[in-house]
């Protein structure tokens, strides 16, 4: 981790210079970038990596959303439990103002991938689209919820495995 910013400067070189090309290398370095950003917790940046590989690669691009979403959903976590930590302490109003407004935002984004994610492929992940569900609900955004919910259902809703069958139920 301590060498990815260097290795992102020139990752983002590459791209540069040959991101007009649909070469495997370029792709690749796409998500490449979009790893080592998630990983680093610059999240707009890795997005932005998946948005690009998105049009190269469905199957690449299906498991970088995946990475992303894992950290999204990580930051989420955090946050969500730094405020409660405020709110227990009593910090005053500012900060914690400051603290939901973030959660906010890291949910919408969350929940954006997510939803975006579930649309772009044939089968996403029952995870994925749980957690969507669980924020978009925090969000009170329940014409998504629903959206999300049909959709797992649809995908999963005839499986028999006894965890997949849980989840669904």
């Amino acid at each position: 981790p301590s060498k990815y910013p260097a290795a992102v400067q020139l990752m983002t070189a590459f791209v540069a210079n040959h991101g007009k090309s649909k070469e495997q290398t370029v792709v690749q370095a796409i998500d490449a970038l979009g790893r080592m950003n998630a990983d680093m917790g610059k999240l707009p940046e890795a997005e932005a990596a998946y948005l690009q590989i998105k049009e190269l690669d469905e199957q690449r691009a299906s498991r970088l959303a995946t990475v992303i979403f894992t950290a999204y959903l990580t930051h989420a976590e955090n946050l969500d439990k730094e405020l409660d930590a405020a709110v227990s302490a009593q910090k005053d109003k500012a900060s914690t103002d400051k603290l939901k407004a973030e959660l906010t935002q890291v949910r919408t984004r969350l929940c954006n991938l997510g939803v975006d994610y579930m649309r772009a492929s044939q089968k996403p992940g029952l995870g994925i689209l749980v957690n969507t569900m669980g924020a978009l609900e925090k969000l009170d955004d329940w014409k998504k919820v629903d959206e999300v919910a049909k959709r797992a259902l649809e995908l999963y809703g005839a499986e028999t495995e006894a965890k997949t069958k849980q989840v669904i139920d």
